[in-house]
C-alpha cells in the first residue's frame, strides 16, 4: 500500500484528485453501479469478478470508462514493474525479457568507457 500511496502522490494535483476520487468511487455501491453496472461494491467481488469488471472497462463503448481502465492499467503496471524485492529481483521482469537495472559496477564501467571514448 505504501508504494501505491507514493505513486499517487507523485502525480500532479488534478491527477491525484481524480485517482483518489476513482478509488473511493470503486469502493462504494454508487461507484460500482456507475462504473460496472453492479450494486455490489468492487472490494466485495471475487477476484474473478473484479478482473472481469476491470477488463470490461477497457472494452467499454463509453470513452470515460476506457480512460478509467487506462489510468488503472498505468498505475498497476507501473507499480508491478517497478517493485524490487530485497534481493533486487522482480518476478515480472522475466516475462518482458528485462534483465533488471545495471549494477553499480556496470554503471561505473559504462561511464569509464564513455569518458575514454570522448577523449
Amino acid at each position: 500500500m505504501r508504494a501505491l500511496h507514493t505513486s499517487i502522490l507523485a502525480l500532479d494535483a488534478p491527477k491525484i484528485f481524480e485517482t483518489k476520487a476513482l478509488l473511493t468511487a470503486i469502493g462504494s455501491t454508487a461507484g460500482s453501479l456507475a462504473l460496472f453496472s453492479s450494486m455490489k461494491p468492487f472490494p466485495s467481488l471475487s477476484l474473478e469478478e473484479r478482473e472481469a469488471r476491470i477488463k470490461g472497462l477497457g472494452s467499454s463503448s463509453i470513452e470515460t470508462k476506457r480512460k478509467v481502465f487506462i489510468g488503472l492499467k498505468r498505475l498497476i503496471m507501473g507499480l508491478a514493474m517497478s517493485y524490487v524485492s530485497p534481493e533486487g529481483h522482480n518476478e515480472y521482469w522475466e516475462s518482458v525479457q528485462y534483465e533488471g537495472p545495471p549494477s553499480n559496477d556496470s554503471k561505473k564501467e559504462r561511464e569509464h568507457i564513455e569518458k575514454i571514448s570522448s577523449t
